[in-house]
């Protein structure tokens, strides 16, 4: 959304909300942290590859820098409320890549029923391989994921 005027990041952001509101699990790649903080219910950073480790300063080790800038008490109601709901996708140790360069180092990721996912990181840092790992577009050379199929 960072290409787009204020008055159409609303109306996407509308757009994403209701498709979310239908019962849709969204994994979503953004760079605007307005989008990301009024929009997502967890955010995952990627660093050259890499999820980095758990951040320290806001006193929680389980909670990434992108997710300290959600508040505290609204960032733990929506963690309890997902830890509830099922796993859809659970990817363990991805690396992937191009040619016999690997992008991905050792990713893990749990999506769950329901959630609204930022993946955030700077240009290069592995969210489209990521998301093209998970696809089957990039080919794996070590890790995989399991996915819950409805039937």
């Amino acid at each position: 959304m960072a290409g787009l005027n204020h008055v159409e990041v609303d109306e996407a952001l509308e757009m994403v909300r209701a498709v979310h509101r239908s019962g849709v699990t969204i994994v979503l790649i953004e760079h605007v942290m307005r989008v990301v903080v009024g929009l997502c219910q967890r955010c995952v950073v990627l660093n050259f590859g890499q999820k980095p480790g758990p951040g320290r300063a806001s006193g929680d080790p389980s909670r990434s820098a992108c997710d300290r800038s959600l508040p505290g008490e609204k960032y733990a109601q929506r963690m309890a409320a997902m830890a509830e709901r099922s796993v859809l996708m659970q990817a363990q140790g991805l690396r992937a890549g191009f040619g016999s360069g690997p992008v991905l180092f050792g990713v893990d990721l749990e999506v769950r029923e329901g959630e609204l996912i930022a993946l955030i990181g700077a240009n290069g840092a592995g969210k489209s391989t990521l998301l093209g790992a998970l696809s089957g577009l990039v080919p794996l050379m070590a890790g995989g994921s399991r996915w819950r199929v409805r039937t």
